[in-house]
Formats: C-alpha cells, structure tokens, sequence
C-alpha cells in the first residue's frame, strides 16, 4: 500500500480542511434549529450526577438518592430534597467529607425531585431530576417549552425582595398557562391572586405572577408551580422562601 507523504497533494489537503469547516459550520447551523425538549441543567448546582443512584433502603416506602464520594459539595452542607409530586416535607443529609452523602424519602420511579445544596447563608442552584429505576442515575427534568419559555426568577423565590414571577413568551405562538398551584397547602403562602385563569400570552409577551408567603416564624420553604397547558404542557417548580 503507498502512503501520501505529508507534503503530498497540497490541494487535495487544502481542499479537505475546506470541506471539514463547512461541515462544521452546518452541523452548527442546523442544530441551532432543533427545538425538541432537552434538559437544561442549573450551572452551579454543586452535584456530579454521574456518581449519584437512586437504590431501595430495606425500609418499607423510602428510597435512598445516595452520592458516592465526589458527588456533591461543599462537605458539611445540606443536601435538601423535595418530591414534587407529593406533599411531605422536605429531607435533608449532610454531605460528607470525601463527597458522599445518602438522603431517604418517599420516592417512585418516574417522581420528579428538586435537590438543593444549602451551605449555610448560601443556596446553590436547585436542579429537578427524575426519579430513575434502582440502581440508575435520576435523569435531568425535561421542560417542552424550554427553549421558549422563561420564568424569572426561574428557580427560587425569596419574598422578602420580590414578590412576583415574571413569565416571558419568546415562543412563535400563544402560550396558555393555567391556575398557578402550592405543592401543599401552607399556611401564609398564595400565588396567582388577582390574576385571571387561564391567562394568554401572546407571543413576545409577558405576565406577572404575584406571590405572597407571609407565614408564622420557623416556617418551612415551599415549592409554588407555574404550569403551561399548550402550545405543549410545561411545569415549572419555584421554591418560595417566606418572610423572616
């Protein structure tokens, strides 16, 4: 077999570098086109999902979310955890000092959880995640309308310096969003009021959500939901911490 020598057909390898940069170039243009639903997770959220699993306890009912050393940081903080699919309280584990951390709660396959590291004054970015079968990495929450669709601010709410959500439609068409809901009844906490339901965004528009959570001291954090109904159905969780 006779190899090309590096000097060989200097236009031929002209001609490929050509070919290979407009290659990229349209891979690049093409896929700024595509608009199907992908996970878009937090950047900072203090986790490395690759060393967590979901795996039964032994127990009757709760599951354990376990992180393997590495998984989560700072060590000494709180890994917090809702299921967004039921009303029970919030769980927290502390992660430990190689990484690792084991946090139990009432969990199926399919439940979508929101987990947060919490390090004292200083809360990380939550990320939703579903629930996966045993044994399985949970799976970044998908959201139909992410590409579109935005909340700010779009994950976590402290009252005690805004009190609304503002939701932005940079669709190409109409979005419908429903009665915003609580994830359980709290005493204190209200979204949505004086608002009409369902509400139309048009396309380019926005609406304010208004949120109030004036609630007795040593009250819990809870999640509200801001759920889109079409062009295609999206729920956003926003964790809503009350006034001091």
């Amino acid at each position: 077999m006779l190899t090309p020598s590096s000097s060989s057909h200097p236009q031929q390898r002209a001609l490929g570098r050509t070919l290979s940069v407009l290659a990229a170039v349209f891979v690049l243009a093409t896929g700024g086109c595509n608009v199907s639903p992908k996970p878009l997770p937090p950047t900072d959220t203090g986790f490395d999902f690759g060393k967590v699993r979901t795996h039964e306890t032994g127990a009757l009912g709760p599951k354990a979310i376990e992180g393997g050393p590495g998984s989560a940081g700072p060590p000494g903080a709180l890994v917090r955890a809702f299921n967004l699919e039921i009303p029970e309280d919030p769980v927290d584990a502390v992660i430990a000092l190689d990484g690792s951390f084991e946090i139990e709660l009432f969990i199926i396959e399919g439940d979508e959880v929101r987990l947060q590291i919490i390090d004292g004054d200083e809360r990380l970015l939550p990320v939703d995640v579903v629930v996966g079968p045993d044994d399985t990495a949970p799976a970044l929450a998908v959201r139909a309308l992410g590409h579109c669709l935005t909340l700010q601010p779009n994950a976590e709410l402290d009252v005690a310096q805004a009190q609304t959500v503002q939701v932005q439609n940079g669709c190409s068409e109409q979005v419908t969003i429903i009665e915003p809901t609580v994830r359980r009844t709290t005493p204190g906490l209200a979204v949505g009021s004086g608002g009409s339901w369902p509400a139309q965004i048009a396309a380019g528009s926005s609406i304010s959500v208004s949120v109030q959570f004036q609630a007795p001291a040593g009250s819990l954090e809870e999640i509200v939901f801001i759920e889109a109904t079409a062009p295609a159905a999206d729920r956003r969780p926003i964790t809503v911490l009350p006034t001091p």
